[in-house]
């Protein structure tokens, strides 16, 4: 599978996630991975831009990770897997926490 990770950012990704993003673990499934960045201050036509990308390319996965979001070294594994174990599903997300609180 093609994996396309797409970055929206303002242009200031902090430390946190970078350490993170280099952490991550491929699935043995994904055979061909990229990343894009699209920075702006519009998030929205952020991902709209990396998900029209995404399409042009060809990818199979796509996966959206903000600039201020640390993600454990097996999420893109758990994700992947969840879509992989259910072919009926489009979509795999995770729980997102603000700094205020729990939000779905």
């Amino acid at each position: 599978m093609k994996l396309l990770i797409g970055i929206p950012t303002s242009g200031q990704p902090t430390r946190p996630f970078l350490d993170a993003l280099a952490k991550l673990e491929l699935p043995q499934s994904v055979t061909d991975a990229d990343r894009l960045v699209w920075t702006g201050n519009a998030v929205a036509v952020q991902r709209e831009m990396i998900a029209r990308d995404a399409v042009a390319r060809g990818a199979d996965l796509l996966a959206m990770i903000d600039d201020d979001i640390i993600v454990p070294p097996d999420a893109l594994a758990r994700l992947i897997g969840a879509l992989e174990a259910d072919p009926g599903a489009a979509v795999a997300g995770a729980l997102y926490y603000s700094r205020d609180s729990a939000r779905l």
